[in-house]
């Protein structure tokens, strides 16, 4: 029993592109294109992540005293959502 292993790149690299775009047609897919599955409102990545601290500094070389900034904020929360059939970002 033989068994082929094929990745993605490799069945690619053997398409030409009149083949590729013969077989998008006919399976109705457009490269690029955002998923139409989907409702506006669906979310398919949710990141939520706590920094403990943050700290922000600005300094110009140029200065005597080059420190300009210093911040340092506790506990920074940050949650952020991908929504792809609205191509958007919250």
């Amino acid at each position: 029993m033989c068994v082929y292993l094929f990745s993605a790149k490799k069945f690619e690299d053997a398409m030409t592109p009149e083949e590729k775009s013969k077989l998008y047609r006919a399976i109705d897919y457009q490269e690029n294109s955002k998923p139409t599955q989907y409702p506006k409102t669906f979310v398919e990545i949710s990141l939520s992540f706590v920094l403990k601290c943050l700290a922000v500094e600005v300094w110009d070389d140029a200065l005597n005293i080059p420190q300009v900034l210093c911040i340092e904020l506790k506990g920074v929360a940050s949650h952020i959502e991908q929504r792809p059939s609205a191509e958007a970002i919250r």
